[in-house]
């Protein structure tokens, strides 16, 4: 084991900090010169029995003994010795428990979410930042994304109240739990999350932002067809593919709005497949798809404030009830005239990105300052 999980603490024995191991930690978490805190948890004639974890317990002889400590004194130790019958010995360190620096030492390997798969029931370590907070009637249920994907993390205070009320949404977070399954789904069973901050907390969002810029860039594939018209917008369709697929990382839900016609049909039906195919790919929960995105077909062949006044009030309840992010809205086959600006003018009052890709006769000095792409 090396202690940099724990915090790049160096060697206790040279400046007074002492391991505390987690619960779960085993005879492969220590180290010869390290020191550790211990229990007390008997006592003979030849020494004392201590406790340093649930799996790591031994003697600490009377001649490697301080003092006369008693059943439930903490204590600090150092590895003495493992005998070939699997003893083990520790010997008393001339430090009081009360006056030391103490790194708390995990148990588990550090994984990443496309990694829990092939965890289940192994105890693991997860660093990323909070997409979703959703309060059940049981447990608080907070989605951590990693950049190669986005897993439900179950932690329970008491039936129905919020547990880890310090941690928001965006909060950059270090899970340790065991790998489980609900309903045929990974999920991670807390044991501990810790909020980080400072350089620990950059550190995630960094690599995390590589990696989502990494797996929004869309593929560069070749058009079905052969028409000349599509090449000078191609670079713009990307780029609004990316900003979906980029949607889909964070866990923002995605409302896609077009013309209930022909062309309307063509035109988001593909795209509704597309997205939630890469959302059952992005995250662990398989209902993830069906929340994040939904196909609204509108009956005007504009924005009107009908449907504008029900997307926000739908969007709105999932935040509150749910712990949703507000959704981005990508108009297609509609949305590009002057008649959907007074739908738009509401939405600008919310975080609600809007991204269009229409055919009809645009009019962008209109709509342009409330969009974030136009196609």
């Amino acid at each position: 084991m090396t202690h940099s999980a724990a915090g790049d603490a160096g060697t206790a024995t040279d400046d007074g900090v002492v391991y505390d191991l987690d619960a779960r930690c085993t005879l492969e978490d220590i180290e010869r010169g390290s020191r550790y805190l211990a229990t007390v948890n008997g006592t003979v004639d030849y020494g004392v029995f201590v406790d340093l974890s649930e799996h790591v317990s031994g003697l600490v002889h009377e001649s490697n003994l301080r003092g006369d400590p008693a059943v439930g004194d903490d204590v600090v130790v150092t590895l003495a010795e493992i005998r070939e019958d699997g003893d083990v010995g520790f010997a008393a360190a001339d430090v009081d428990p009360a006056d030391v620096d103490t790194v708390a030492v995990p148990s588990g390997d550090e994984v990443g979410v496309g990694d829990l798969a092939d965890r289940i029931g192994d105890v693991v370590h997860l660093e990323g930042d909070v997409v979703q907070i959703k309060q059940t009637a049981g447990p608080t249920v907070f989605s951590v994304r990693d950049g190669s994907g986005v897993v439900p993390c179950a932690a329970f205070e008491a039936a129905g109240v919020r547990a880890h009320p310090d941690v928001e949404l965006d909060d950059a977070v270090r899970v340790t739990g065991t790998v489980e399954t609900r309903e045929d789904a990974v999920q991670l069973e807390v044991d501990k999350l810790v909020r980080l901050r400072g350089e620990a907390a950059a550190e995630v969002r960094n690599r995390i932002d590589d990696a989502v810029a990494e797996r929004a860039a869309p593929a560069d594939v070749e058009p079905l067809v052969d028409w000349p018209a599509l090449e000078p917008l191609r670079g713009d369709l990307a780029e609004v593919a990316r900003r979906l697929r980029e949607c889909v990382l964070e866990a923002r839900p995605i409302r896609l709005r077009h013309h209930a016609d022909g062309d309307g049909m063509c035109a988001s039906v593909p795209v509704q497949l597309a997205l939630q195919r890469f959302i059952a790919t992005v995250h662990e929960d398989p209902e993830a798809a069906r929340h994040l995105c939904k196909r609204l077909p509108s009956k005007a062949p504009f924005y009107e404030m009908e449907d504008v006044t029900r997307d926000l009030n739908f969007a709105l309840e999932d935040r509150t009830r749910h712990g949703q992010r507000l959704p981005l809205l990508f108009m297609v086959d509609n949305g590009s005239t002057e008649e959907d600006v007074p739908a738009y003018r509401a939405l600008d009052q919310y975080d609600v990105p809007i991204l269009v890709v229409d055919h009809h006769h645009p009019d962008p000095e209109a709509v342009e300052p409330f969009v974030a792409e136009h196609v």
